[in-house]
């Protein structure tokens, strides 16, 4: 009765980690798809700001997060 309730118990704990394993590495993959989707981050070279790489304005090897500090780089120059 004893050997029942030791196997038992290591099933239900078993059981209990493989849960918490599979929720564990969902959480783990949709925070890298997440990150995925957001992309590479470029600094602007005017102001400092940080900006997901698919929308900066590049331009002489610079990015910049709008037209005018992109101008107002190239009037500095």
């Amino acid at each position: 009765m004893t050997l029942i309730r030791i196997l038992l118990i290591a099933l239900v704990a078993w059981l209990i980690l493989r849960m918490i394993k599979t929720r564990l590495d969902r959480h783990t993959e949709h925070k890298k798809t997440q990150t995925d989707q957001i992309g590479a981050m470029v600094k602007c070279h005017h102001c400092g700001l940080h900006i997901p790489k698919q929308e900066a304005i590049e331009s002489a090897n610079h990015y910049y997060c709008s037209q005018e500090h992109r101008q107002l780089e190239q009037q500095d120059d």
